[in-house]
């Protein structure tokens, strides 16, 4: 059909023929980009760790009130509440580091006023630990000055989760809405496509009713001119 279009622009002219050829092969060539940015869009989407993300944003306040309680819970009498302290502080100490150092955590360390609030919390981690590798004697000691230093910096750790889940859920609102946009562009050029094919197929049908009408006519003159002569 468009080989047949093609054939009859080509009689009508060179310039149209390539002005044709060329629009089809710029439409192609866009729908095929857009095609492309929209699988890249959606593979993108699919593939995001932002759920797993702000899951250990989420975690890492939650250990921190496990610390909290194992500090209040803990006594020199009760070795095995000290073991549960010391791994309750591994615990927050690793869920920190992670978010602290890991490149997936850049936007949030990223976000205005981060870097205040993680350099207090890593202040206080990093301040407990001599206490924490400590003998049992000296850390049973000091379990009411952990715990209230503890609870002074607990703020600080519930903003690092608060802001990062925040940044994490505009990320990936960011990319359902470019996502959005690039299947919004792929179906507008379709749809382009489409009226374009009916435009197409509604100016074949008029070639070819005109060629059967001239084609009628032509047989109608020769049937008279035969009559005539014979």
């Amino acid at each position: 059909m468009l080989a047949f279009l093609a054939k009859s622009i080509r009689r009508a002219g060179g310039p149209g023929f390539i002005a044709f050829v060329t629009f089809l092969c710029v439409s192609v060539a866009f729908l095929w980009v857009l095609s492309f940015d929209a699988r890249q869009q959606l593979t993108e989407l699919a593939t995001a760790p932002g759920d797993n993300l702000q899951w250990t944003l989420s975690q890492l306040e939650v250990e921190y009130r496990a610390l909290e309680n194992a500090t209040l819970d803990a006594s020199e009498d009760d070795p095995d509440s000290l073991a549960e302290l010391r791994r309750r502080f591994d615990i927050v100490y690793s869920r920190f580091a992670t978010i602290r150092s890991a490149n997936s955590f850049a936007p949030v360390r990223e976000d205005p006023g981060m870097d205040e609030a993680i350099a207090r919390v890593a202040d206080f981690i990093e301040g407990e630990i001599p206490l924490i590798d400590g003998s049992d004697q000296a850390l049973a000691a000091d379990l009411d000055g952990l715990l209230e230093r503890a609870s002074a910096i607990f703020p600080d750790v519930r903003t690092i989760t608060l802001v990062g889940v925040k940044v994490y859920s505009q990320i990936n609102a960011d990319k359902r809405e470019r996502a959005a946009d690039a299947l919004f562009d792929l179906a507008m050029l379709i749809l382009f496509l489409v009226l374009l094919l009916l435009g197409l197929v509604t100016l074949l049908a008029r070639v070819l009713a005109t060629t059967r009408r001239q084609y009628v006519e032509i047989e109608q003159t020769r049937s008279r001119l035969g009559s005539i002569v014979g």
